[in-house]
Formats: structure tokens, sequence, C-alpha cells
């Protein structure tokens, strides 16, 4: 009995022992088989960081060159915007960089001098010792405008020539053109020019296609022939300044405005053509592109840092002849472009449409008719 009980409790000793060893080994069959899963995925990872790894300096570097570029860029932008605005209207004048006039020449020649920034033109030229001749259509304003320029410059010869440019034929720039050849021209500003009584439709301009011929006649002709009658004489003596008056409105579309718009574009890209065919040769031309200045063209009478009356435009703007080939004549419309080139071309051109469509509405309000 006793040896069946050893029996019977060796065998029990015997499972226990053999399950023991079963789990001992399961562990370890877990143990490794984890290990071995997660080595293969550590490997894969490890694997493929290192095929990343090699390319991502060389993707940051090329990011970071982009940065550093674009950044270059617009420091570029702004040094250039600033210096744009800071040298000619505010630097250039202490540091003596302002152009005597008188050594181009005695004549200072002005159209459209009889009202506006024309004749602060004119006054200016004369207060800078140069002798002025005007033109203009009316006999009676520019007698009164001669007597001004005379009042504001005594020591100078003032003369003018009765022409209405919108009417002017080919003889008639041919008699203007034998006055010039008999004059010593230092600058000519060609100023005359008409706009639209208010912002209008194409289609719907008031006495529409002779006002679009007068118009066209008297922005884009005059600036043309009379730059040629005086060329002759200033690439003889290899000196002269030649500067045309524009409009901001060359500068960017302006709706509702589109002929005089399209005018001034005419008299930028005239200047623009004439720099380059005549680079070499020691004239100076320069584009004057305005925004608002006091004058009965523009119907704006009370002057701002931004509306400038006509007599500081004229002083300012002459400073900067021989500075700026293409200039908006003064500090405050300077600042104004400036901030106006920030804006997408689309959304500026659809601001000004609002603009003007306002601006008619409030005419035709104002005038009892109806849109």
């Amino acid at each position: 009995m006793e040896e069946t009980l050893n029996t019977f409790e060796d065998r029990k000793q015997a499972i226990k022992a053999n399950n023991n060893v079963n789990v001992s080994n399961n562990k370890q069959q877990c143990s490794l088989s984890q290990g071995a899963n997660g080595r293969g995925v550590v490997d894969k990872t490890t694997a493929a960081n290192d095929k990343l790894l090699p390319h991502w300096p060389l993707t940051m570097g090329f990011v970071l060159v982009l940065g550093y570029l674009f950044l270059a860029v617009v420091v570029i932008y702004l040094i250039n915007t600033i210096w744009s605005i800071v040298y000619p209207h505010i630097l250039a004048k202490p540091l003596g960089h302002i152009i005597d006039l008188k050594k181009l020449g005695d004549w200072a020649v002005v159209t459209g001098a009889t009202d506006g920034i024309g004749k602060c033109y004119a006054i200016e030229l004369a207060k800078r010792g140069l002798n002025v001749f005007i033109l203009g259509r009316n006999e009676e304003r520019l007698k009164n405008a001669v007597e001004e320029i005379e009042k504001s410059a005594p020591n100078v010869e003032v003369f003018s020539f009765e022409v209405d440019f919108g009417q002017a034929t080919p003889d008639k720039y041919a008699e203007i053109e034998s006055i010039l050849k008999k004059l010593d021209v230092a600058i000519l500003v060609n100023n005359v020019g008409v706009s639209y009584a208010y912002p209008e439709y194409l289609h719907q301009i008031e006495n529409g296609r002779t006002a679009i011929w007068n118009l066209l006649q008297v922005n884009c002709i005059p600036c043309t022939l009379i730059t040629q009658a005086v060329l002759p004489n200033m690439l003889e003596k290899k000196k002269g300044a030649i500067v045309n008056i524009g409009s901001a409105s060359g500068l960017f579309p302006t709706a509702f405005m589109s002929v005089y718009s399209a005018s001034k574009a005419y008299v930028k890209f005239l200047t623009r053509n004439l720099i380059e065919e005549y680079r070499d040769t020691g004239l100076i031309f320069q584009c004057v592109s305005p925004f608002y200045v006091c004058s009965k063209m523009s119907k704006m009478n009370r002057p701002s840092f931004f509306v400038p009356n006509s007599s500081t435009f004229a002083r300012s703007a002459l400073n900067t002849v021989g500075l700026e080939e293409f200039t908006c004549g003064c500090l405050s419309h300077a600042i104004l472009v400036s901030l106006i080139n920030l804006i997408y071309p689309s959304i500026l051109a659809s601001s000004v449409t609002k603009r003007m469509k306002k601006a008619r509405a409030k005419f035709l309000r104002n005038k009892g008719k109806k849109d």
C-alpha cells in the first residue's frame, strides 16, 4: 500500500515537473517570438529612416535658400521703394543735387500755361531765372498769365502765343516751330491737356465724337509735335530737358475715364520710347504722373497733404528733373503710388471702378439727370 502511494506521488511530481517545463518553454518561445517581431519592426523603421535621412538636409537646405531669397527680394524692394521716395523729394535738395536749369539754355516753353499746373510751372521756371514762352488758347488768360509771371520774376522775359490745340492744324504747328527754332530752349513742359466733364461710359460721353476727338487732339498731338520741334536744337548743343505731364490715370486702368486714361498712357510710353531713342545724347526726358492736384481740371480747391496746390506741386516736380525719369511729382503722390503698387491689379481695377461709378452717380444726381 505504501509502495502504491509512493508510485502515485512520484507520478504526480513527474506530471507537475513536466508541466513546469512546458510553461517555461512556451514563455521562452513567446519571448523569442516577440523579440524577433519587435526587432523586425525596429529594423524596418530604421531602414526607412536611413533612406530619408540623406535627403532631409538637402530638402531643408533648399527650403532655407528659398526663404532667404524671398526675404532678400522683399528687403531690396523695400529699400528701393523708400529710396525712390526719400532721395528725390527729401535728400536731393539739401545734398545740392537739384539741376540748375539755366545751364541747359535760356528759355522755358510751357503749353497750357494759363492756369493750374502749367501756369505754376511757368512761374517757378521764371523764378529760377529762365525766360518763359507760354502757349494757350485764351488771349485774355494768356495776358493775365504773362503779367503774373513778370510780377513774380521781374528780370526775365515773357511772351505768349495763342493756339487752340484742339483745332490746331499742321500749319499752326509749323508756325510754332518757326518760333522755337529762334530760342535757346532749356526745358519744354508739355502740360496742355483736357479731361472728361465727369466719369462716363464711353458710349454715353456728352457730345461723344467731338469730345473724344478734341481730347485726343489736345492730349496726344502737342506733346509729340512740339517735342519734335525742339529736338534739333537740343541735340545740336547736347543738352536740354523735355517734361511731359501725364496722369496717375495713365499708370493703371481707370474705368469711366477710359479715353483720358489711354491718352495719358500714350504720354507715358512716348516718354519711355524717347528715353531709349536719345539715351546717349545728353538730353533729359521725364514723365510726370500726378494724382489729384488743386486745379480747375480736378475741380478740387482745398489743398491737403495728398492733394497739394498747383504751386507746391510744380516746385516739387521741377526739383526732380534729371533725377527721376518717371515721377508722380511730389512726396505725397510718391507715397500713394508706392502703396498702390502693393495692391493686386484686379483688386485695384475693381476698386477704381467702384469709386468712379460713385463719382458718376453723384454728378448725375447733382445735375438732376437719370442714370
